[in-house]
């Protein structure tokens, strides 16, 4: 069986397999929906499931648990109706018509059952299959459904810890799916005892913590005081602490084991006593405990073209701005920079004075205020992409002063990069045309590009996705407007959004562009949005919370304004906060701040328990 990639499909993912000729297997599934030869009928779990008919020795060739049954002697190698009751009636069909090689649709609403029907039936290219499309596809809004899977912690537990991780980083919008509330009591500890576990304050743990009690009190009951343990209560607000959570621990403390409705040996024992090592860790703070997203402008071109080391970030809750110290040891602009883990900040490349062309890679770390040079990229280039993907910093085309447009891709193993290993860069699939100026972003485990400027000094309308795992590049449908020197970020719905630049042809003949489109990535569509209020070329764009932001940029000189896209309602907004110096050509990018009086704050569960 082979499996090959559909991009046309609605649902992003189409399997095809085929035995022998397309012919050959055209006339068996012709076989099959006629009833012809047809030797045994399956039904699926539901009593009203359709009747669907197969041959068993087609079954046989495909499937292990088939071939078990209809060999070794059990009655079903006599019996017409088999039912199958582990799998549903929907699922069941699916498969079979994947068997009888038709395409197979593979989405978010039945990749999961579609996996563990596949493993019930040792279907093994199935299971591939459906393993890709989960590692492919987690993001933060079905991390907590795979981390629960039962299959990720026995088959794939590399995907379990990836999906753990951005549950603890996603906690209090996890927390919001139905689903957290049928959490077990061992997935529920192990989330709120993370040090990673990210949330504003140590309240916000212990409402959520009440609001699953509450969902089933009854049951849960005998669980509570183990469970109200794991809370930080150093970090709770004083008073909040005095007035509800010790006398609630003190409430719960006494309750009898067995009460409640029903128990199980895998229960929590109310009566354990915490380790040293556990006690330890609750008394510190969690390391995300009291963080904000804030977006961070590196470098650029700032009054009179001159570049500049300057590093500003941005805080667009509190619309206020602040200055690192120079992290960037001298004066750049059109550099890259990637957010390693919200660790680490890593500039790559860029120009000085419109000279020299670098080979630089820099890790800086916010918060010990200190720059590291790392390894040299091998080609020297600026203008170009950056992208931070599954441990790789991937350092995209560009232009080098000797040598022009670049077609060039490398990547440089953040994994490796401690001793005693040692990590170089690495070139990797290049890109299909030698591009410069173009918007770069990471979404769904692949890199897409946008836009960019030839070597012909036109703008064109490319769109690119990278895939790792293929080491392959991709066309897309084209974007609807050529340009260059845009800018490109994932929005709240997962819509790709590509903001401003710059056109050299036509009737826009060398304008800057307040034109705002979005790319589907599961539907390979553009969508037209509202333009911005102003035009901007080498703007800065980012998604915080559910707004988009567009920092500075050039229009006819550099500018200062900040405006902001709320996608419900595809509006732009002027903020009143401006940049403290008009700037563009610069790097940007989100990351994750300490707030470090946010400690102080305290809020109320929601609930009572």
């Amino acid at each position: 069986m082979a499996a090959t990639h559909n991009t046309s499909a609605v649902d992003g993912y189409s399997v095809r397999t085929g035995m022998g000729s397309e012919h050959f297997a055209g006339v068996i599934n012709s076989l099959r929906t006629g009833g012809v030869l047809c030797d045994v009928i399956l039904k699926g779990q539901e009593e009203s499931s359709a009747a669907i008919p197969c041959h068993r020795f087609i079954l046989s060739a495909h499937s292990t648990f088939f071939r078990t049954m209809f060999t070794i002697g059990l009655r079903e190698c006599h019996e017409e109706v088999v039912p199958l009751p582990e799998v549903s009636a929907p699922i069941l069909q699916s498969i079979i018509d994947y068997i009888y090689a038709t395409d197979i649709s593979i989405d978010e609403d039945n990749a999961l059952s579609l996996l563990a029907a596949a493993h019930f039936l040792d279907i093994a290219p199935l299971v591939s299959t459906c393993w890709d499309f989960l590692e492919r596809t987690l993001d933060d809004k079905n991390c907590l459904e795979r981390y629960c899977f039962p299959l990720c912690e026995i088959y794939k537990p590399d995907l379990m810890k990836q999906a753990k991780a951005m549950v603890l980083r996603h906690f209090m919008e996890a927390s919001s799916n139905p689903d957290f509330l049928e959490l077990s009591t061992d997935k529920l500890v192990e989330l709120i005892s993370a040090d990673d576990l990210c949330v504003e304050h140590e309240e916000d743990v212990l409402s959520i913590v009440v609001r699953w009690f509450n969902h089933d009190l009854e049951e849960r009951r005998p669980q509570m005081y183990a469970i109200l343990q794991c809370i930080r209560q150093p970090f709770l607000n004083r008073a909040f602490q005095q007035n509800y959570f010790l006398p609630l621990l003190e409430t719960v403390k006494n309750r009898p084991a067995g009460e409640g409705a029903g128990s199980s040996t895998s229960q929590l024992n109310p009566g354990t006593e915490r380790t040293e090592e556990v006690a330890a860790c609750l008394n510190h703070p969690r390391k995300l405990f009291g963080t904000t997203t804030v977006i961070c402008l590196i470098g650029g071109k700032g009054d009179n073209l001159n570049d500049t080391n300057c590093v500003e970030y941005f805080d667009p809750l509190k619309k206020s701005w602040n200055s690192w110290k120079s992290a960037v040891f001298v004066n750049v602009a059109d550099n890259g920079v990637v957010n390693v883990d919200d660790k680490y900040v890593f500039l790559s490349g860029g120009y000085m004075n419109n000279e020299f062309w670098l080979h630089a890679n820099v890790r800086y770390d916010p918060y010990a205020d200190q720059f590291e040079p790392m390894g040299r990229m091998q080609t020297p280039r600026a203008c170009h992409g950056a992208a931070y993907l599954n441990g790789y910093i991937y350092a995209i085309g560009g232009y080098v002063d000797t040598h022009g447009y670049q077609a060039s891709m490398e990547r440089y193993d953040y994994r490796l990069h401690y001793p005693p290993f040692h990590s170089e860069w690495q070139f990797v699939a290049s890109l299909p045309t030698a591009l410069a100026n173009f918007a770069t972003v990471v979404s769904n485990g692949r890199i897409y590009v946008f836009g960019g400027r030839t070597f012909s000094d036109t703008a064109t309308d490319t769109a690119l996705s990278y895939d790792p795992k293929n080491d392959a590049w991709r066309e897309l449908g084209k974007m609807p407007t050529a340009r260059y020197s845009c800018s490109a970020c994932v929005g709240p719905s997962g819509l790709i959004y590509v903001i401003g630049g710059f056109f050299c042809g036509g009737p826009n003949q060398g304008q800057s562009l307040s034109c705002v489109e979005a790319y589907d990535t599961k539907t390979d569509q553009w969508l037209t949005k509202s333009g911005m209020i102003k035009k901007r070329q080498s703007t800065g764009a980012a998604c915080v919370g559910n707004k988009i932001y567009v920092l500075g940029g050039y229009d006819k000189g550099d500018l200062n304004s900040v405006e902001y896209y709320d996608e419900a309602s595809d509006t732009w907004t002027v903020s009143d906060t401006q940049l403290p110096t008009a700037r563009s050509g610069f790097a940007c990018v989100t990351f994750r701040m300490k707030n470090l009086n946010s400690l102080e704050a305290g809020k109320k569960p929601n609930g009572t328990a």
